[in-house]
């Protein structure tokens, strides 16, 4: 968004002012006597009125939004202030709920422009869903789904880097005494940051270990830009050139900064690996999973089709070599009742249980007397998200492996499973398998992410087979309240890299924003 910047008026004018209501006492008048017979008593002066005490305001945390799918992720108060003044050429259309305009426009040192539009805060949601363009100006209770919350010179209530102080946020802005206070409580947002596939043999095994860059070489990634696109992967389909912008450890920062990071674990890593330069039987050397330990992955899923490609035993040794490095895990197990058994993390009190399921070739995965993964069963998934709810979770999050490959079409039994495992009690859905980011939807009030892409791997079938999207989503308590999409890039056949949403990344957003038409309210 191109928001002009203004000067900061002087400090006198910044802030909101309020009258004491005390008025200064009354000079007594002087008194005249006339000369009489007897005593005359003097007048007693009134005393000065006590002056009345100073309504104390509240203060509110009031945030500017834009729509979900914008890319825009901060402003400084110098671009509000001229936004809420209409300065500019094209000033955009700021809305905001009338009880706050005043205040924020005083805070601000402004007077409001003719592009200022005041509305109840229902209309101002609306307003954003509709057309996401524009600037919204909402309290930080009133932040939901569909909605993208701006960080404020340099601070942020919600995302990986929020600030958990609320005197921080620069438009923490007084309000009426009789205003209703806020009830956001910054000590409960938290954020869950997902993953797609990740998987470390053929060219990302022989780059940390054949070559020697270590196991933390795939983590280590900055942000970096596309060059160029050349022929060919598959045939008829393009690649993407790129190449490392600015030092490494953003990708890093990101995952570690949320409070829980899945990824999907696409395959096993069992004590008898080996290395295959190519084709589609992976083992992984267990001396790689230290780099998800220490890029921030606290669990990982074993629901997927490859992880049975060490055998039986390669599921169980897998088991035991991600517990060694104190990597949590769900979907596989020594056998079906083991597989269906969730992880469980906790987040500010908050009991999260995440459960996976593979639906690509089922019949190889976990039996009452084999290792495998747990197959995509809706009755027996509804069984164990009930199961769930009795052991106390408070959010249920489902990792199903599912759909078809090199395609953001979603298949109807797709469809007929996400509706199921929200029914069944899923708070959230985060699909893998296609290696192609896919589509986002709603069922009811619950997301589906259908797939995050390919995250850590060497497939280059086509550009979307390079590209993926690491998911960060912003809970305040069991409330999801924001998703934001960050686009990545796989440099060198094995290191995840960011991508700039606004420039390189945005292909790739617009494409699954393309996708997710017609299954999203915004």
């Amino acid at each position: 968004m191109a928001l002009a910047v203004v000067t900061v008026l002087a400090a006198g004018l910044l802030g909101w002012r309020w009258a004491t209501g005390a008025t200064p006492s009354a000079a007594q008048p002087s008194l005249s006597f006339t000369p009489s017979i007897g005593s005359t008593p003097s007048p007693t002066p009134s005393p000065s009125p006590t002056p009345s005490p100073s309504p104390t305001p509240v203060f509110i945390p009031l945030v500017p939004v834009t729509g979900a799918w914008s890319t825009t992720t901060s402003i400084s108060t110098a671009e509000l202030a001229a936004a809420l003044a209409g300065d500019g050429p094209s000033p955009p259309t700021v809305v905001i709920a009338a009880a706050d305009l005043a205040p924020l426009t005083a805070h601000l040192g402004v007077l409001p422009g003719a592009n200022v539009r005041t509305m109840d805060a229902a209309g101002v949601r609306a307003a954003i869903l509709a057309a996401p363009e524009i600037l919204g100006i909402l309290r930080a209770e009133e932040i939901g789904l569909g909605m993208r919350a701006l960080g404020v010179d340099g601070v942020s209530l919600f995302g990986e880097q929020r600030t958990a102080d609320l005197a921080k946020w620069p438009l923490l802005v007084g309000e009426p005494a009789d205003a209703a206070p806020s009830t956001f409580d910054p000590g409960a947002v938290w954020t869950l940051a997902a993953g797609g596939d990740v998987m470390l043999d053929r060219t990302v095994y022989l780059r940390a270990v054949r070559d020697g860059l270590g196991p933390n070489y795939p983590w280590d990634g900055g942000f970096a830009r596309i060059t160029g696109r050349i022929c060919c992967g598959a045939p008829g389909m393009r690649l993407v050139v790129g190449e490392p912008m600015g030092p490494p450890g953003a990708l890093r920062q990101l995952l570690s900064g949320a409070d829980i990071t899945v990824v999907n674990l696409e395959g096993p890593a069992p004590d008898e690996h080996s290395y295959h330069g190519d084709g589609y039987i992976f083992t992984m050397d267990p001396a790689l999973l230290i780099g998800l330990h220490d890029a921030g992955v606290d669990a990982v899923s074993l629901a997927n089709n490859h992880i049975i490609n060490g055998g039986p035993t390669g599921v169980l040794d897998t088991i035991h070599n991600l517990e060694t490095v104190g990597i949590a895990h769900f979907g596989a197990g020594a056998d079906l009742p083991a597989a269906r058994q969730p992880t469980w993390l906790t987040v500010h009190g908050l009991r999260i249980a995440i459960l996976g399921y593979n639906a690509i070739r089922p019949d190889l995965g976990a039996t009452d007397a084999r290792a495998g993964a747990a197959p995509l069963d809706l009755v027996v998934a509804r069984a164990d998200i009930a199961a769930a709810r009795a052991a106390g979770a408070d959010l249920v999050v489902v990792m199903p492996h599912w759909g078809a490959e090199y395609t953001d079409v979603i298949t109807d039994k797709q469809r007929t499973a996400a509706d199921g495992l929200v029914a069944a009690g899923a708070d959230l859905v985060l699909g893998s398998h296609s290696h192609w980011a896919g589509p986002i939807g709603m069922v009811g009030d619950h997301v589906v992410i259908y797939s995050l892409g390919d995250f850590v791997f060497d497939l280059n079938h086509d550009e979307r087979t390079q590209e993926a999207v690491i998911a960060e989503l912003t809970f305040s308590g069991r409330h999801l309240v924001q998703v934001s999409l960050h686009p990545t890039l796989i440099l060198d056949r094995s290191q995840a890299n960011l991508l700039d949403p606004a420039t390189d990344g945005l292909p790739l957003l617009e494409a699954i924003r393309a996708a997710s038409a017609g299954m999203l309210p915004w």
